[in-house]
């Protein structure tokens, strides 16, 4: 029996939309249901802004750079809040499902499940879909932990509107999120605790990145506790949090563990998919006709969407490869990485593999506006294929964008050696395209005592 279409797309969120966009560019046949959702705005990103702004108008008090210091202590929550729905509201118009039907998108404004009779399908308000393939893209929430103690008093996740700033909070985190709410609450003049139960509170961040980030977080007042969270309970009006033999008090208590998706209603049973949510490499669940994307990162989401769209249309054949997907924590200093750590590119090529380090006290821009606290490393083979690029300061993830088309496009970091514009941060990629001539020169002998002779019988030559 025939079926209606190409793709059905479950979930009207980033990797829904772009995954739309994608098949129906390729003249599929698309039908993309809503099932209650929305692209979603991270809150925390607009807030980190705002921290960004608070640190920006500290540092020109100290410089004394106006006659009278600019005042913080007003600010209207009501109003902050107001700000960052606006800008939510935005970027959700940049999805409208008209741009989807003015390209041949059927838009399905409702919710469904999954059937298996008749004939498998998904089935809207009576109406069965039937489809080559499914793709499940739907909403996030914030994963909540199971900690003893936690379901009996309130708690703050990473999307909560703030209403007032609590004098003492406890971010509990598994994600650059947490970093991201630590910075800015601590800005913004509340005393954290940035509790996390992994070796760095950038989890799969090059380590030597993440720790500048940390040290530069611990500067600023936050406080860092690493272990697994035994209990939580409330006494005296306050929150206590038991950590390994450690116990701290705080007014609140803030959740940043990650996103997990909403899935309980789509009836999977029917497709025998199989709860927890597994792919594998092409993003097929244990049923090769249904898809999944679960990122909630918008720039890995529309990665998964891309590979996924390309395996149900045509054939199975191409591997989400996370690595080349670039990746950014919204901390100040910014930090931004794409590709292979440095243990990474030593387990799978060893000895061939070159590790370039600039500081950003090297170049005029950082310098200029005051950010001067950076690095950027990276991951070289020895013929110049970039591996790996990892950086950590001033809008690090602008300077990412010409290392991650590199990486993508297998350019070798000899042909990046150009003359970038100055002042801007471009320029240290030109910086490391010399450190690994001079490098690669230096360990050839051969090549530079043959210069050295040439050079030395041009001068024997010159009257």
């Amino acid at each position: 029996m025939s079926v209606d279409y190409d793709l059905v797309i479950i979930g009207n969120t980033i990797a829904g939309f772009h995954a739309a966009l994608q098949a129906a560019q390729s003249r599929a046949r698309v039908a993309l249901v809503q099932q209650g959702c929305q692209p979603q705005f991270s809150r925390h990103s607009a807030l980190s802004t705002l921290g960004n702004t608070f640190d920006s108008i500290e540092r020109m008090n100290a410089l004394r750079v106006y006659a009278d210091p600019i005042k913080t202590s007003s600010l209207s929550w009501a109003e902050v809040n107001g700000w960052i729905d606006a800008i939510a509201q935005d970027q959700q118009e940049l999805y409208s499902p008209t741009i989807l039907a003015s390209i041949g998108v059927e838009f399905i404004e409702q919710s469904g499940e999954f059937c298996r009779k008749p004939q498998s399908g998904f089935v809207v308000n009576g109406r069965v879909l039937r489809s080559r393939a499914f793709l499940i893209a739907t909403r996030h929430r914030p994963r909540i932990p199971e900690i003893d103690g936690l379901q009996t008093l309130d708690y703050l996740t990473s999307e909560s509107p703030i209403t007032h700033l609590p004098k003492s909070l406890a971010i509990v985190s598994h994600s650059s999120t947490g970093a991201e709410l630590a910075q800015t609450y601590a800005r913004l003049g509340t005393e954290v605790t940035l509790v996390v139960n992994q070796p760095q509170i950038i989890p799969n961040a090059e380590p030597e990145v993440a720790f500048l980030l940390q040290a530069t977080l611990e500067t600023e007042g936050v406080r860092i506790l690493s272990g697994k969270i035994m209990q939580i309970r409330t006494a005296d009006g306050k929150k206590i949090i038991q950590i390994g033999n450690q116990t701290i008090e705080t007014d609140e208590i803030l959740l940043a563990m990650g996103w997990e998706s909403e899935l309980a209603t789509l009836n999977l049973e029917a497709m025998d998919v199989r709860l927890p949510m597994k792919t594998n490499a092409r993003l097929q669940t244990n049923n090769p006709r249904v898809y999944y994307c679960g990122s909630f990162e918008a720039a890995v989401a529309k990665y998964e969407a891309a590979i996924a769209v390309k395996n149900a249309l045509f054939f199975p054949r191409h591997n989400a490869r996370y690595s080349e997907a670039a990746k950014i924590a919204s901390t100040d200093p910014e930090i931004a990485w794409i590709g292979l750590t440095e243990s990474q590119a030593i387990q799978n090529y060893g000895k061939d593999v070159v590790v370039l380090r600039r500081s950003f006290t090297t170049l005029l821009k950082p310098q200029l506006r005051g950010k001067t606290t950076g690095l950027c490393k990276l991951i070289v083979r020895r013929n110049g294929q970039i591996l790996g690029a990892h950086i950590v300061g001033l809008d690090a993830g602008e300077s990412l964008s010409a290392l991650a088309i590199a990486i993508q496009h297998k350019i070798k970091l000899q042909q990046l050696q150009t003359a970038f514009p100055s002042p801007t941060l471009s320029e240290m990629i030109g910086q490391l395209a010399t450190d690994w001539k001079e490098h690669r020169s230096q360990r050839n002998t051969f090549l530079q005592d043959s210069v050295a002779s040439f050079l030395a019988w041009r001068r024997s030559i010159s009257k």
